[in-house]
């Protein structure tokens, strides 16, 4: 047996900039999933020479052993590949006085090395990975060539490692790293058993923790013959509390070697705008975790939808707009063509399958079509809507509409359910109800494409007779309006449509209106109503006159916005209350002749609107008509 050696080896400068500049890894975790993926292609390849060699892979019993030596510090992930010769370590670990780039160009691109050479390729970029982590690397390794002795490695930084002789009857290579202090948690044994699942859950060999597999090897992308049920069936099984995806649609995608696989699916659970996982990605390496929750792969428009995706490259060189220059395939771009491709053939083949998506995800998916042209022209006709005969798709209406009267119209109704419901009676009509969310804009959007469309609101375009009202409920409002001191006497009153919240009877020569204007000006500016502009209100009230009130506002008690008002201050929400109070003074001064359109106010109303009602239940809703 021949006696240890010492060996000097002159890593490139340009080792740690190299992996930076590829991102091959800066994470917490980055030690483990660089082992487990080196243990996965050592026995990959050990397995595809064994078939060549008419050897049944499965007679090897190849897998991963993990364990830690926690009073050493030290993290052990062993294989049973192909393993390396004392000549070979040598050499191979010699690879790093090569520039890194040169390395990191030469990584195949297959799931598996397809020859020895990739395999030590593979095997050189392992270590060099290491590197920025480890204190120290202790590499064991015994060939499957007959007649090779075990060997065994060890560097500790510096300019030398050592090489020397090791007794080992186990072919196969065993990395031993003791992880620097920033990286010591992967050799808690408590945390690592979870960390394993993690990463390697789907490694097509059983990773072995104190003799217990704890991977589930079984991603049905990686089976020939898995079908969209078996897909689904994955997802229950992996997260089993979790409410049933609502849409499931497995992923391929081929250009030239680079290929990737996975799925993406609606989840199961109602989404909000809120919520800090939309739209995100979990992101494999040939089987390995990469980065979960990867938010700039799916695009903006498909935050209803979440996915998984393994790569045989990195994804990080695929996600950058020059990845088309390199290798030919954008990935962001590329799933979204297979997204909308796959909602397209679900669509035309099996439409019932896109129901409980419009159901579940009903204003996201809605926002999302409003925002992306192809999707919407995808979706639209199948979005639901709440009507007078209850939810239905545009579809359905406009064919129920044909059948009944001839003719293509969408009737809609921007009122509370309960006078929608006494409107469509006294007309004989099927009514959509845009009263709440992004339907009338959805409609409007509808209309526009498909010109033989007539989007009817059946509303008055005049405001009605003004019947003042009584009720003591509205009190706090009044009051409310009465603190912006203004000329006005507030009354409640009930007049359609209910869509304008307040009226107010006109006049003449208005002295106040070069100071409004300015007000009218900073809010079309602003987009919300800012201090400056409440300021600019308080100054031209200031300058009115010091008479009797020359005008009246009738706050309409039906407008969804008032009674959404009112729920506001009855919850002490009463800045946002306020702020809308001023709006509507405005509104009602731009209907007499103010400086600014009527029309060019609904902006303001509506963001304010979406602010009042955002988390709230004070102003409550009406479910007629849903499910």
């Amino acid at each position: 047996m021949s006696e240890e050696r010492l060996h000097t080896v002159q890593a490139h400068l340009d080792c740690v900039t190299a992996l930076e500049r590829h991102r091959l890894g800066s994470g917490p975790d980055t030690i483990l999933q660089v082992l487990l993926r080196h243990a996965s292609d050592a026995n990959s390849y050990r397995a595809s020479q064994a078939t060549r060699e008419g050897v049944s892979a499965s007679l090897l019993g190849l897998g991963i052993r993990v364990s830690v030596d926690q009073e050493q510090g030290m993290l052990t992930v062993a294989d049973d590949g192909i393993g390396l010769t004392m000549e070979q370590l040598q050499a191979h670990f010699g690879t790093l006085s090569a520039p890194a780039d040169a390395l990191v160009a030469t990584d195949a691109v297959e799931y598996e090395p397809a020859s020895e050479d990739a395999y030590f390729r593979r095997f050189a970029l392992t270590v060099l990975q290491l590197l920025p982590y480890a204190a120290e690397i202790v590499i064991s390794s015994q060939s499957h060539r007959p007649g090779s002795s075990a060997c065994r490695l060890t560097y500790a930084g510096g300019d030398q490692y050592r090489l020397e002789p090791e007794q080992s009857e186990m072919v196969g290579t065993a990395i031993q790293v003791r992880p620097r202090p920033a990286y010591r948690h992967l050799c808690d044994a408590h945390r690592l058993p979870e960390l394993l699942r993690q990463y390697g859950d789907f490694l097509q060999f059983p990773i072995l923790w104190e003799g217990s597999q704890v991977n589930s090897m079984s991603p049905p992308w990686h089976q020939p013959a898995a079908t969209v049920s078996d897909y689904a069936a994955f997802l229950r099984n992996r997260d089993p509390q979790m409410p049933a995806p609502l849409l499931v649609m497995p992923v391929f995608v081929q250009r030239g070697a680079i290929e990737i696989r996975g799925v993406l699916w609606v989840p199961g659970r109602r989404l909000s705008l809120s919520d800090s996982d939309l739209g995100t990605v979990d992101l494999y390496w040939r089987r390995v975790l990469h980065e979960a929750g990867r938010a700039d792969v799916l695009p903006r428009w498909a935050r209803f939808v979440t996915g998984m995706l393994d790569s045989n490259v990195r994804p990080d060189e695929l996600c950058n707009p020059e990845a088309v220059q390199s290798s030919g395939l954008h990935l962001p771009s590329a799933i979204e063509q297979a997204l909308l491709a796959a909602l397209q053939r679900i669509l035309a083949e099996r439409p019932h399958n896109f129901l409980p998506v419009a159901q579940r995800q009903d204003q996201l998916l809605k926002l999302s079509a409003l925002e992306h042209d192809e999707l919407f022209e995808l979706v639209a006709a199948h979005l639901l809507f709440r009507t007078t005969e209850g939810r239905q798709t545009l579809t359905e209406y406009l064919s129920q509409g044909v059948q009944n009267t001839g003719q293509t119209r969408i009737y809609y109704h921007s009122a509370p359910p309960r006078s929608m419901w006494s409107v469509s009676r006294a007309q004989a009509l099927t009514v959509i109800d845009t009263s709440e969310g992004l339907d009338e804009a959805v409609l409007r959007k509808y209309s526009a494409a498909n010109p033989a469309v007539e989007l009817v609101n059946i509303e008055e375009t005049e405001i009605s007779v003004v019947e003042e009202v009584s009720d003591p409920q509205y009190r706090p409002l009044v009051a409310l309006f009465a603190e912006l001191d203004t000329p006005l006497t507030v009354l409640s009153a009930r007049f359609r449509p209910t869509s304008v919240a307040a009226t107010m009877s006109p006049v003449g020569d208005d002295p106040m209106r070069p100071q409004l204007e300015q007000l009218f000006l900073l809010s079309q500016i602003t987009g919300a109503v800012p201090a400056e502009a409440r300021s600019a209100m308080r100054r031209a009230l200031a300058a009115r006159s010091t008479g009797a009130p020359q005008r009246v506002l009738h706050l309409n008690v039906d407008c969804p916005l008032v009674n959404a008002m009112l729920g506001a201050v009855q919850s002490g929400r009463h800045e946002i209350a306020r702020s809308i109070a001023e709006v509507i003074v405005m509104q009602a001064y731009a209907r007499i002749g103010g400086p600014v359109d009527y029309e060019q106010m609904r902006g303001l109303h509506n963001e304010l609107l979406c602010r009042l009602l955002d988390g709230s239940d004070d102003a409550g809703s009406d479910d007629m008509g849903r499910d």
